[in-house]
């Protein structure tokens, strides 16, 4: 009954603590530089993997390869009078890139540049409705977002020429959220401090036995 006892004592302990010392979910921005590093990974392949901070973004083109170039990045398209580091329709086909991420993140801020006031994008997010970016000069256009922004694993961004000449792909800025509570390294010490003092409650708690006689029999008081 003691060791049943100290055991239930034991699963109590370790939950306590384990709940007590777990860290608070953690939320982080990443932005993902097409015309930087980020980009280069991907350049020349219709379908590629980049991974930044622990989280993998993939980007697909629709038709051709993703590109990029000194003046952008974009998609070189399968068909000729393409401008390749643009998303246009230069080729006769409406380019589009599908972005897809590993975990669950809010989609916060896309840069677009090459792109003027008589040109527009369409952006979808994770299936919602169409947003049509207009184009506010040559200089970089940044768009922000706080609604129906939740992105859920599986799901997808897909940006899309519209009108115009096409753009580029820039960069784009993601909140990562840690999903689960991650317990300190703290946790796992007033754990072994807590096992360690049912341990030595358990032993005072054993009664002392005494030797009778020569044999080896144990008595109880």
């Amino acid at each position: 009954m003691i060791r049943y006892k100290a055991i239930i004592r034991i699963f109590v302990v370790s939950a306590v603590l384990t709940s007590v010392c777990a860290l608070p979910a953690q939320a982080f921005s990443i932005t993902f530089d097409l015309r930087g590093a980020e980009g280069a990974v991907v350049a020349e392949l219709t379908t590629g993997p980049v991974t930044k901070n622990g989280l993998t973004v993939t980007l697909t083109a629709n038709d051709g390869v993703l590109n990029q170039t000194s003046g952008g990045f974009g998609i070189n398209a399968s068909g000729g009078s393409d401008v390749t580091h643009l998303i246009d329709n230069g080729s006769g086909i409406t380019e589009f890139v599908t972005i897809m991420f590993d975990q669950l993140v809010t989609f916060d801020i896309l840069a677009l540049s090459s792109f003027t006031s008589t040109e527009e994008a369409s952006l979808i997010i994770a299936g919602g409705s169409p947003i049509f970016l207009v184009g506010t000069g040559p200089s970089i256009d940044i768009y922000n977002f706080s609604t129906n922004n939740i992105i859920p694993i599986g799901q997808s961004v897909m940006l899309a020429y519209s009108i115009g000449n096409g753009f580029s792909l820039d960069e784009f800025t993601v909140t990562l959220s840690e999903s689960t509570a991650i317990p300190e390294p703290a946790t796992f010490v007033l754990l072994g401090i807590g096992l360690a003092g049912l341990g030595t409650g358990y032993i005072r708690r054993r009664r002392p036995f005494r030797h009778v006689g020569t044999e080896e029999r144990l008595t109880p008081f």
